[in-house]
């Protein structure tokens, strides 16, 4: 390899890298506005094959359950045996075992208000770094966006309760 092949390599990594944080931050954008939890996981299990080349998507768990996931590289079934481990790993997540051999890591989806579970990941071999930072970023933005889609629902279901009580208010008076 010469030099000049070296620094086309290197310009087209950086390229690589920044075109994946953009579309990142465009991803990030469109779950915030989602109103619908399923849409929020489905737009983030989308995305992870063209933020980590390599990887697929085993499983998205929430709030104590598997949610079904359809994922262009994932096999579409819940993982096995993993919610024993899903319990002891901390706010970071972890790396698990995988049963089939290959790198399995639980990035936590989480945000300041507390972890709701992870995205389940999986590849041959482990990732390059900045993919799985991409990946942790994905995972981080997608507990963002659910938490922010529960707020709104409860800010809903509380105008909507306010509304029936000032009905029941006026049917009275």
């Amino acid at each position: 390899m010469t030099a000049t092949s070296d620094v086309t390599a290197g310009d087209s990594a950086v390229r690589d890298l920044v075109l994946s944080l953009n579309a990142l931050q465009v991803l990030s954008m469109v779950m915030i506005e989602a109103s619908d939890e399923d849409e929020i996981v489905d737009l983030a299990v989308s995305a992870v094959p063209s933020l980590g080349r390599d990887c697929r998507v085993e499983g998205v768990w929430l709030d104590g359950t598997w949610r079904h996931v359809a994922s262009p590289r994932g096999s579409g079934s819940f993982p096995v045996g993993l919610e024993g481990k899903l319990a002891l790993l901390g706010i970071d997540g972890g790396l698990l075992s995988s049963p089939g051999g290959g790198w399995l890591f639980a990035f936590p989806v989480s945000n300041r208000s507390g972890r709701a579970g992870y995205l389940v990941v999986g590849s041959p071999s482990p990732p390059p770094q900045h993919e799985q930072a991409l990946l942790q970023s994905l995972a981080q933005e997608t507990g963002a966006a659910i938490f922010q889609a529960r707020l709104l629902e409860r800010e809903r279901a509380m105008s909507r309760r306010i509304v029936d009580e000032e009905a029941t208010l006026r049917r009275v008076a």
